[in-house]
């Protein structure tokens, strides 16, 4: 019920975002972009045991990254520096995501499968293959920023085989829209202009954060009730 709840803010706070990129009011986002991950990290918080297992720390890791780059990305057409430095704040949180994924992996006893590599390099090669002639300096961020969410899809990928369903998913399908969204960021600028790329960015890597979130909860546990005291226990069978 608590995830539900937290899931509604979410989206509603999701789509007034939205409204406001197609106002072109980006100034206001400064509050909507950053206000998404705090919603989940509450979320997070809010709906699982005390405590900082591994599997939620690296959770909350990653969507920490997240808001740091999504603070910094309001400042990245002021410098090489600030793109940089957004660039690095998303790079860690992918990392983090990857590890997570890798976290619930180990907790399931499921085994690494090199074959899950296969095709997360073909996506890498064949993208960094489109884009190389038109990136520039860009190249080795370019590189590295791709071989972490290779990493990223080749964890889930391996995920799927979960029994869990639900989880495997969220966490999949959760994966596949952060990819969905990463590509066309990097096609949007360094390949050829999308018509609506801001728009369908916001949602998709909005979704593909709130899916992951959801996956990997399900496996950290649900908050611990309050036990109730004797007396309380003697007053309801009373009432």
């Amino acid at each position: 019920m608590k995830k539900r709840f937290w899931s509604l803010i979410f989206l509603t706070v999701l789509l007034c975002d939205g409204i406001l990129l197609l106002m072109n009011l980006g100034s206001y986002r400064i509050v909507t972009k950053p206000l998404l991950i705090i919603i989940l990290m509450l979320m997070v918080l809010n709906s699982t045991q005390p405590g900082l297992p591994p599997l939620k720390a690296w959770l909350l890791a990653a969507l920490g990254c997240s808001a740091v780059g999504e603070a910094l990305s309001f400042f990245a057409d002021q410098s090489r520096n600030h793109l940089m430095a957004a660039g690095g704040a998303y790079l860690l949180a992918h990392l983090c995501y990857g590890f997570c994924l890798n976290q619930l992996r180990m907790l399931k006893h499921i085994r690494f499968r090199v074959v899950a590599l296969v095709p997360a390099l073909t996506y890498y090669v064949c993208l960094i293959g489109l884009l190389w002639d038109n990136l520039g300096d860009m190249k080795i961020p370019v590189i590295i920023f791709g071989a972490a969410v290779s990493f990223m899809l080749a964890m889930a990928l391996i995920l799927a085989r979960l029994k869990n369903r639900r989880t495997a998913a969220f966490v999949f399908g959760g994966t596949l829209l952060f990819i969905t969204a990463d590509s066309l960021l990097v096609l949007d600028r360094y390949y050829h202009p999308l018509a609506g790329a801001g728009v369908w960015l916001t949602a998709i890597l909005g979704l593909a954060q709130l899916y992951l979130s959801l996956g990997v909860m399900n496996h950290i546990g649900p908050q611990a009730m309050p036990r109730k005291s004797a007396e309380a226990m003697r007053q309801e069978l009373l009432n």
